[in-house]
């Protein structure tokens, strides 16, 4: 069995529990949103995920393969749904681009980060 270790703190014992699970870098987008979803929607898992140490190992994973599917989805939906010429019109590309975009973070979202 594993020994915990108290500090004096005014009156109080307190468990001496040093985090092991910090963020390497700032957290990317669907990283958060991971994170706002597990805090108010999956408390339980959030705590767990706390507890175990592995909070933002896994809100960095999730960060990466939110952005490798949203990205392998446009790659996918542009050789079906090629974009106009960039140069003769831009607008119309960006549009474009912007269209396949947004479909793909609502798929990603709702079957990865809110699921």
């Amino acid at each position: 069995m594993m020994e915990i270790e108290y500090m004096q703190a005014g009156d109080y014992l307190i468990p001496a529990i040093e985090l092991d699970d910090v963020p390497t870098k700032p957290l990317g987008k669907y990283a958060l949103m991971r994170l706002r979803h597990l805090k108010e929607s999956a408390k339980v898992q959030y705590t767990t995920l706390q507890l175990k140490g592995e909070l933002y190992s896994h809100l960095e994973e999730m960060d990466e393969t939110a952005r490798r599917q949203v990205n392998q989805f446009i790659e996918k939906t542009l050789e079906k749904e090629p974009a106009p010429d960039k140069t003769s019109d831009p607008m119309a590309w960006v549009g474009h681009m912007e269209n396949l975009k947004a479909r793909a973070e609502e798929i990603v979202t709702r079957e990865l980060i809110f699921a």
